[in-house]
């Protein structure tokens, strides 16, 4: 799983990554402070340096995942609304 984040005024970007085995932490910013840049957000900053650690990680790809807990069940969902999927809806998402 995966979370990126940015700070408000572009001081700083983050992302978090966790499976079982592990849990990751990336920041990216200025440690005094003040104004960033644009170019500082989660996702273009931090997350490439998370996706690299998680490729040394499991270079085949094939890391743990979480097993589904008791009592949680899948349905259909319209992927433009995250609705429940009716049938004016054109595309679907489990």
């Amino acid at each position: 799983m995966w979370k990126t984040g940015t700070s408000s005024s572009y001081r700083d970007a983050w992302t978090a990554m966790w499976n079982p085995e592990y849990a990751v932490g990336v920041w990216c910013g200025h440690a005094k402070g003040g104004f960033g840049q644009k170019a500082i957000v989660g996702a273009k900053a931090a997350a490439p340096y998370a996706w690299r650690i998680a490729r040394a990680l499991y270079p085949s790809g094939t890391g743990p995942w979480f097993d589904k807990p008791d009592g949680v069940v899948e349905r259909t969902v319209c992927a433009l609304s995250g609705m429940p999927a009716g049938p004016d809806c054109s595309a679907t998402e489990t």
